[in-house]
């Protein structure tokens, strides 16, 4: 059986990784791993494309109305965030 070494920076690489890819929002992860910017974590945070599907399907039914809903139109623009509006 081999048993492979794992350095201190693959077991941060994975475990961000991970908890991107379980929902957890990129500056919760920052944080955990103690990192000064986002912009370094981001720099070794691989993320598969499933993930990014879903996360951008997630974040467009939050904030945007199906055009098959029956939410009316004043409803739906109290729903879009205010950086969009």
């Amino acid at each position: 059986m081999h048993h492979k070494n794992y350095t201190p920076h693959s077991m941060r690489y994975t475990t961000a990784t991970h908890m991107l890819e379980a929902g957890i929002p990129a500056i919760v992860v920052e944080n955990f791993l103690g990192q000064v910017s986002l912009q370094t974590t981001l720099i070794y945070i691989e993320v598969t494309q499933d993930t990014m599907d879903r996360q951008s399907r997630e974040w467009n039914n939050k904030w945007f109305v199906n055009d098959n809903s029956e939410v009316n139109q004043k409803d739906s623009i109290n729903h879009i965030p205010a950086f969009l509006k």
